[in-house]
């Protein structure tokens, strides 16, 4: 080294760790030159300068560096990485993502190689907008081209670097064709749901447990109850429930239970008119809360029917139980359905469904000479299918 610096009169530069009187070790950036008198080294001139603290941050950085390098390299998330839509640096899992074997592949070349058309005019508008310092997108999804032509949905999040005084994009691209196939099947299934909700027969009402305010209706809840969608969504059922507190009792049965509960309840319509419904309550999750889904049936007509039969039965039962004569009847298999009041106290038996094969053990009953048992059950039958008037008893 003397001796080329002799030969060459230049000035070495070297680095050296040294350690302190008070033990500190420090890294020493050294410039040495010969020092010449008549042509003739006759000393070394040395300069040192501690660089301890930029050798610490060129480490720091380096072990930085490295990381980086390591989070690129091993990321699941497949990154690219362009200047002026000219790929410069991909990962191994972009590499795969994308159906390609080398980075060499994809290094050099457009952008634009791995975009459908609309999707390459698009990105190439983000990316002019992040180049001028405007603001665009950092996260969205788009279609990318495999290099088998097919194409698959990600999901990109782009960050912009500045390096060396150039501007690159770096985006960061996960598959998510799958999720889309799910979220896709999940609106189909929404929609299916929605169809069959909407054309229900059915009234049906979705209400929160607490206050049973109401949150979806259907169609025909509207047309049932009078109200629009948007004066039904948000009232509370109780507002509209005769009995508050049969349904309230109801729906915590409802809730106690976990499944549906069938119940007959009186609601009001718009035009304060009841109706009867037949109600089936279940709890349900609905837009990430618990609910109660209700599906109504309007009964109001079978409910005046039978009221309406239960009067003419009331009225038949007193006409039967004032007559004078006794009244037998049976149905079509020959069963006893009737005894009224008079048969009843003269035979001091009420009626029973027996066959016609048991009426004369049970009831005493005899051939017209009075002495002759008539125990023949069809000859029984027989004689009261003939008989065409009441039967008058005489003591």
């Amino acid at each position: 080294m003397i001796a080329r610096k002799i030969e060459q009169r230049i000035t070495t530069f070297y680095e050296v760790e040294i350690i302190t009187k008070n033990k500190r070790r420090l890294t020493l950036e050294v410039s040495t030159r010969l020092v010449y008198q008549n042509g003739e080294p006759i000393s070394v001139q040395g300069i040192a300068r501690d660089i301890t603290e930029r050798k610490r941050s060129q480490e720091r950085l380096r072990e930085r560096e490295e990381w980086m390098r390591a989070i690129f390299n091993d990321s699941r998330d497949g990154i690219i990485i362009e200047n002026e839509a000219i790929i410069t640096d991909v990962n191994q899992s972009f590499i795969q993502l994308m159906g390609y074997t080398e980075s060499e592949e994809l290094i050099g070349e457009n952008i634009s190689k791995l975009l459908p058309p609309d999707e390459a005019q698009r990105m190439a508008e983000y990316g002019l907008r992040r180049l001028r310092g405007e603001d665009a997108p950092l996260l969205y999804e788009y279609k990318v081209k495999r290099k088998d032509g097919t194409l698959i949905d990600v999901e990109g999040a782009v960050s912009t670097l500045d390096i060396g005084g150039k501007k690159y994009i770096m985006t960061a691209q996960r598959d998510i064709t799958k999720r889309k196939q799910i979220e896709q099947a999940l609106e189909q299934s929404a929609r299916d749901y929605r169809t069959v909700f909407e054309q229900a027969n059915d009234a049906i009402i979705v209400f929160t447990s607490e206050q049973e305010i109401v949150l979806d209706v259907n169609k025909r809840a509207c047309d049932l109850y009078g109200f629009n969608c948007s004066e039904f969504i948000g009232m509370s059922l109780e507002t509209i429930t005769k009995n508050v507190t049969y349904g309230r009792d109801k729906l915590d049965e409802t809730l106690k239970r976990g499944e549906y509960v069938n119940f007959e309840t009186v609601h009001y319509r718009k035009d304060k008119s009841e109706m009867f419904l037949d109600v089936n309550a279940s709890i349900i999750l609905y837009q990430g809360q618990q609910a109660v889904i209700s599906i109504n049936r309007d009964i109001t007509n079978r409910k005046q029917i039978e009221e309406t039969l239960e009067k003419e039965r009331s009225f038949l039962n007193a006409m039967l139980d004032n007559l004078t004569d006794g009244l037998v009847a049976c149905d079509a298999k020959g069963k006893l359905t009737l005894f009224n009041r008079v048969t009843q106290e003269f035979h001091g038996l009420p009626a029973e469904p027996l066959l016609p094969e048991q009426w004369a053990e049970h009831y005493d009953l005899y051939e017209g000479d009075g002495v002759t048992p008539m125990s023949q059950g069809v000859k029984v039958l027989k004689y009261f299918r003939r008989l065409v008037l009441p039967i008058r008893y005489i003591p």
